[in-house]
């Protein structure tokens, strides 16, 4: 097996994207201290994104929709659905604490105490760190500090150039160093005729000095550029973070019949388009909604934020409870009638084996129930648009469904009875 240059460089690119945004954020950051309330407006952005992500891939494969993917949307860090995106998450709750603590630190403290955390981290870690729980995304905190300590830092050119000239040496080092520990690796597998546990991708894990040398240098370039950035535009990198990292392959909307080169360029271009479609959405209207105005108007800290936010979700929920718990019926009325036409709380599946139907309806065809629940909850509105009795139409809608369930295990049940015969 060779080691795919390609694949090398799009991992070690895909580590210097996430540290360079961590980067960026506590650089823009690093001025005052941030309200707890921005965590809102970034989830938000994120549970939108994902909406239109999930929506687009069950248009294109219904057959994959499934309860989780639900979980995956409305609760992005508990689900993992984005390492990065909890790790940032978390930076701007914490924000207030780390500028207090870089304030009764000198210059040269916050050096050397980056220096010693950045090197435990990679001690520690062996290069073996990866991104697949939300919880390793902690470690972003680590860069975000950085940005805001290079923030309040001058750099000379001449240190610039430096770091320019360390950015080519890092770059070999690290593809060589890549190289050669994939040698050993297959050395002593072949050689001794046992799997060896040997980390030959130790110099290009994102706890590695050199891919933060890369990364800070490209940080060093662009820095006139980034200060150029607005902090209200910041939000943009949201739906750029969900579309690198969701579960489902966000490629999947933009395929053409293009070479795979062409393809892979116009695909980013209709995402980033496609980003900043969402982000001016999300600030033209979203943002300006009245609820959501009111609770982004108050400077609480995190614990009266979530206070005032889960009391104004309860009116809510009040003010609609009518709806909201005719909606929860009616799924239950959806997931019911599957289980009135299984066969004895059993569904066949393929090479005619069964399994559970309560099982298989949640795992496998959530989406059927939702969609069934819809299509429910129009006839309900119509009948109640005709007759406008709440309690009749929902009670007529019920008696149909279930008639109706009834009638087609009937109906199976004679299928199976001349099949047998």
């Amino acid at each position: 097996m060779v080691l795919s240059f390609k694949g090398l460089s799009a991992s070690i690119l895909n580590n210097v994207f996430i540290i360079l945004i961590s980067l960026i954020l506590g650089y823009k950051y690093s001025g005052k201290k941030i309200k707890p309330v921005n965590v809102f407006i970034y989830w938000i952005l994120a549970v939108i994104t994902l909406m239109i992500v999930y929506l687009a891939y069950w248009i294109r494969y219904p057959q994959n929709m499934n309860i989780w993917q639900l979980l995956h949307i409305f609760f992005p860090v508990l689900t993992n659905s984005s390492a990065m995106l909890t790790g940032l998450l978390c930076c701007i709750l914490v924000q207030p604490y780390l500028y207090n603590l870089q304030a009764r630190l000198s210059a040269k403290q916050n050096t050397l105490l980056l220096i010693a955390l950045t090197l435990l981290g990679f001690t520690i870690s062996v290069g073996k760190y990866s991104f697949d729980k939300s919880i390793y995304g902690l470690y972003l905190i680590l860069f975000f500090v950085w940005g805001m300590f290079l923030a309040k830092t001058r750099t000379s050119r001449k240190f610039r150039i430096s770091f320019t000239i360390l950015i080519i040496i890092s770059l070999l080092v690290m593809i060589l160093g890549v190289y050669g520990f994939y040698a050993i690796y297959w050395y002593q597998r072949l050689e001794r005729g046992k799997v060896v546990d040997w980390n030959y991708q130790l110099l290009s894990n994102i706890t590695s000095p050199l891919v933060f040398i890369v990364t800070i240098t490209l940080f060093l370039i662009s820095e006139k550029a980034i200060k150029k950035l607005s902090v209200n535009n910041l939000i943009i990198f949201i739906p750029v973070i969900i579309f690198a990292q969701a579960k489902n392959d966000t490629f999947f909307l933009v395929r053409s019949f293009l070479p795979d080169h062409l393809n892979f360029i116009f695909s980013i271009v209709i995402l980033l388009i496609l980003d900043y479609g969402i982000t001016f959405f999300y600030r033209r209207f979203i943002l300006n909604f009245r609820s959501v105005k009111k609770i982004l108007s108050n400077n609480d800290d995190l614990l009266k934020f979530l206070s005032r936010f889960c009391h104004q979700l309860f009116n809510w929920i009040q003010k609609n409870k009518v709806a909201l718990l005719t909606l929860v019926w009616l799924l239950i009325l959806s997931f019911s009638s599957y289980l009135i036409v299984s066969d004895h709380l059993k569904v066949s599946v393929l090479n005619n084996t069964s399994c559970n139907a309560i099982t298989f309806l949640l795992a496998q065809e959530t989406g059927t129930i939702v969609l069934t629940a819809i299509f429910l909850y129009v006839v309900f509105m119509l009948v109640y648009l005709i007759h406008t009795g709440y309690w009749f139409s929902i009670i007529l809608v019920s008696l149909l469904t279930i008639f109706w369930s009834i009638a087609n295990k009937i109906k199976l049940n004679i299928k199976r009875g001349c099949n047998f015969s």
